[in-house]
């Protein structure tokens, strides 16, 4: 079937939300959380720079996906795109069927859990000040993070740049995540820098990137030098996700706590374009300030989580 015939498949908004959401984005969950699980128990004691590889891939995608995409949607339409698209994402099924865990001598298989265990396992993790802080400050700046990612390329766009230069963007935000990833994953280890510490870091200058963005759009290559810079800064953050899990709760609830961090993940990424609408760049300094308030208010005090201090 040729692919520019897919303009005529019927395509309303209803089906586009159900598909997309039930669909693409189930599965993309479903997919996404072994991996990390994988890497911290398979590298408990590297598991910073298991992860900086790991996720480098993310980058990776990110350095092709804007191009492929607006040549796809340039020749094919969006629903030879989506086509095309799902075609390229279908390889995560051979990969998903070489994933495996080996057990080691110190471990046992962990027998099925009831549902009411569960429960108690995410109860006991709610309670966990520090890791609910961290958890709070990420929920933070991946609502920021979608914002940037959907809106950036549509402000260059209105503001006289082509979508070719536009789609760009996207392609240097994945050139600094893959740089960031990697250097953090080796800085990160049993003799390296303390993960937390980075974290908090890496989000303090995210977030000074974020609140100059005026000054970067005074100058016509403005934009793309934010972009690298909100790469490099923001990239290396989803490496601390194994790590702090592994240093708050341990190895016993690792899954879990991944879990509850990539569901509420992608509640910011829900919440936060809609959230955002047309005055994006004050609702990104205040969400950065809010999460670097979470990261340093942990920081203080290991033990208590004040929420006050939102």
């Amino acid at each position: 079937m040729n692919l520019k015939d897919t303009k005529k498949f019927p395509i309303t908004m209803i089906m586009f939300q159900v598909t997309w959401f039930f669909f693409s984005g189930v599965g993309i969950g479903l997919a996404l959380l072994p991996c990390p699980v994988s890497v911290g128990f398979v590298f408990p004691d590297h598991s910073g720079l298991a992860m900086g590889i790991t996720t480098s891939g993310v980058g990776i995608g990110m350095l092709v996906s804007g191009p492929i995409t607006q040549y796809l949607l340039d020749t094919y339409g969006l629903s030879g795109t989506y086509l095309m698209s799902a075609a390229i994402v279908s390889h995560v099924i051979p990969c998903g069927m070489l994933l495996k865990t080996p057990l080691k001598k110190n471990q046992t298989p962990v027998a099925s859990k009831h549902i009411i265990e569960y429960l108690k396992t995410y109860i006991k993790l709610v309670k966990t000040p520090a890791y609910m802080c961290v958890l709070v400050g990420s929920i933070l700046w991946n609502i920021a993070y979608s914002v940037i990612t959907i809106h950036l390329p549509n402000f260059v766009v209105q503001n006289g740049s082509t979508r070719s230069e536009a789609s760009f963007l996207i392609t240097l935000i994945g050139i600094g995540t893959i740089l960031s990833r990697l250097t953090v994953g080796l800085a990160t280890g049993p003799n390296g820098l303390d993960s937390l510490l980075l974290n908090f870091g890496l989000t303090a200058l995210m977030g000074t990137v974020i609140v100059t963005f005026p000054l970067y759009v005074i100058y016509p290559t403005g934009p793309m030098i934010f972009a690298l810079l909100y790469g490099i800064y923001s990239g290396g953050l989803l490496v601390f996700t194994v790590p702090l899990c592994l240093e708050f709760v341990g190895m016993q609830h690792l899954n879990s706590a991944l879990g509850l961090w990539f569901l509420l993940l992608g509640l910011g990424s829900l919440i936060g374009p809609p959230l955002a609408g047309n005055n994006y760049f004050w609702m990104l300094v205040l969400i950065y300030t809010a999460s670097m308030t979470f990261n340093l208010n942990y920081m203080n005090d290991s033990r208590t989580c004040n929420v006050f201090s939102f």
